[in-house]
């Protein structure tokens, strides 16, 4: 299956996405934000599953990565409001916690390590991304360089 990716980068240190990963049914909600020493703090609990990644480049940047499973029902729930105004209360499976086998956390962190970092480069004014070593690049984002780069690395 292929792997679906929605970003919204907010700003250097914080990034969102709606993300699918290959081999898992499941749509996540993706929240990565870079940890600042001198301003550690807790960002919540609402997480099914969490973990760290450290980018390897001139900075070597480390992320706390939060995933939180997004429903079936509540897919369905946000689209019925969205489309027919029918409205549901969603705050309820926003909030639950969900249990993640071995499996899936193993298959999310594996398949988010290898697309993330391509994401946290500095961008310049043209709208070119630098590279981790500092070289100006053309990286693209597409959906295909990506998959190509997933592949090429298995």
């Amino acid at each position: 299956m292929d792997q679906t990716i929605t970003l919204h980068r907010i700003q250097d240190q914080l990034m969102s996405l709606i993300y699918h990963p290959q081999n898992d049914n499941n749509i996540y909600h993706i929240i990565c934000r870079k940890i600042m020493q001198e301003h550690l703090t807790s960002v919540g609990d609402n997480c099914d599953y969490e973990f760290f990644l450290q980018i390897l480049d001139n900075s070597a940047s480390t992320f706390h990565v939060t995933c939180k499973l997004i429903p079936n029902s509540l897919i369905l729930n946000l689209l019925n409001k969205e489309i027919y105004g029918i409205n549901f209360d969603v705050a309820a499976e926003l909030n639950t916690k969900y249990l993640l086998t071995l499996c899936q956390k193993l298959n999310l962190e594996r398949n988010l390590k290898q697309i993330l970092p391509s994401y946290f480069h500095p961008i310049t004014d043209n709208g070119m991304l630098l590279s981790p070593n500092g070289n100006n690049e053309n990286l693209s984002l597409s959906r295909e360089n990506i998959e190509s780069n997933i592949d090429s690395r298995r």
